[in-house]
């Protein structure tokens, strides 16, 4: 596996870092095409072996989610406060053997950014992104497909967080603070 390329973030045109507070993430799977389990990653491959998922999301992939959408984020008590409504279209995971090339593994997302209001719940801004990430390795496996799947959504979310940020300069007062002296 190439290492290097997940470490790659050349993705990422500009630092975003949004002067607000988050006070709440929570994500919202709105996949339809779902599919139970894991992608089925061959032990042995032969040429013309292919798997496709669209797993649930696990714990640890809403975690990395939070924390991805996290880093976006430099608020402090003095800044607006928002809610992040984080809403997944598409994810999916994809294997393919090829006869000369080795093994392909690929990921896709499509991952919407919403800021609310904390109290009113009223849509402050919104951001929608896609990504997709793939990978020649000679040996796939589940641990690799996830990390290619993990790039796949940093990418979306942060196309979603750029053209979020796009808009946060027009938002009343950056989102009112609701704190109370």
């Amino acid at each position: 596996m190439r290492e290097d390329l997940l470490k790659n973030e050349d993705y990422k045109t500009k630092e975003i870092h949004l002067p607000l507070q988050i006070v709440g993430i929570d994500i919202e799977d709105a996949r339809e095409d779902v599919t139970p389990g894991d992608l089925k990653v061959p032990v042995f491959a032969l040429p013309g072996d292919h798997a496709h998922s669209a797993p649930a999301l696990s714990a640890a992939q809403q975690k990395f989610l939070i924390e991805e959408t996290t880093n976006y984020f430099n608020g402090d008590s003095k800044s607006g406060e928002v809610a992040v409504h984080i809403k997944l279209y598409s994810a999916t995971k994809d294997y393919q053997a090829k006869l000369l090339s080795g093994e392909r593994e690929s990921s896709t997302a499509d991952v919407e950014v919403d800021l609310l209001d904390p109290e009113a719940h009223a849509l402050l801004a919104y951001g929608r992104g896609t990504g997709q990430f793939w990978m020649r390795s000679y040996i796939a496996t589940n641990s690799s497909s996830e990390r290619a799947y993990q790039k796949a959504m940093s990418i979306a979310l942060y196309k979603a967080m750029e053209a979020l940020a796009s808009e946060v300069p027009q938002l009343p007062e950056s989102a009112p603070s609701h704190r109370h002296p």
